[in-house]
């Protein structure tokens, strides 16, 4: 009997798949880039497949109001595949943060304990203004086919925007501010493909690099017409979850 138990066991522990934990990965990000003077926007820190992990310091900066750090949420993903089971956990921290003055804030990165390691998040870009009166100058719309995607679907993601054609002899500096560029690791880009009849145009990305945009016919809204551009991007969810992208401006 205890030969034919112990036969069982092996046979059970053989047919079962081998759990595996992705690499671990960490970062921070803002909800929005741009916002009015007293309005609360959320620090958004999120770390994957970590034993341990622990939000340590969030810096202070002068001119905003930086919340607490509560609990993280924790989210565990289970992936079967022959032979072998792929565990992802993903701890995501939200810290509310309120703008009292107005200016431009490079906000430090955020210290993270990982593993019983210590990380640094990169820094990031804030700007509060007084009021958000250049909406009218301007346009930007961000669109998607469907706002529910099967898994192994890839995402278009596609952005147009826009200043007042009236301005562009007085404009000679266009900066695209995307809070979510390069810290979505849940997303895997895909190559896009080119847009054949568009003129390509590049504009500072960020305020650390370029970026290729497509400019595409100008289009009249409420009778001004705006010079207009389009930025497409291809991406492949690596497994079910909902993605927020912060305001881009």
């Amino acid at each position: 009997m205890k030969v034919l138990l112990k036969t069982i066991l092996l046979a059970l522990l053989l047919a079962s798949p081998l759990a595996a934990q992705g690499e671990t990965t960490y970062g921070a990000r803002l909800s929005s880039g741009l916002v009015r003077l007293g309005e609360e926007l959320t620090l958004i820190v999120q770390v994957e497949n970590a034993r341990s992990a622990e939000l340590k310091k969030v810096h202070r900066v002068d001119g905003l109001r930086i919340g607490a750090i509560g609990q993280p949420y924790r989210r565990e993903y289970q992936e079967l595949s022959p032979g072998r089971r792929i565990v992802t956990i993903t701890r995501t921290w939200q810290v509310p943060i309120r703008a009292l003055e107005v200016g431009e804030y490079d906000v430090p990165g955020v210290l993270i304990e990982i593993d019983g390691r210590d990380v640094t998040t990169d820094p990031m870009r804030l700007k509060v203004v007084e009021d958000l009166k250049g909406s009218e100058l301007g346009f930007f719309d961000v669109s998607v086919p469907d706002t529910e995607i099967v898994e192994g679907q890839p995402i278009v993601l596609e952005m147009t925007f826009g200043w007042d054609a009236g301005l562009s002899s007085r404009i000679n500096v266009a900066n695209l501010i995307l809070p979510w560029w390069g810290r979505l690791p849940e997303l895997l880009e895909l190559e896009t493909p080119p847009a054949l009849t568009a003129q390509e145009v590049q504009i500072s990305l960020n305020d650390s690099g370029r970026i290729v945009v497509d400019e595409i016919p100008s289009v009249t809204r409420n009778g001004r017409r705006f010079r207009s551009f389009r930025l497409r991007r291809v991406f492949l969810p690596t497994r079910p979850l909902s993605i927020d992208l912060p305001q881009p401006f």
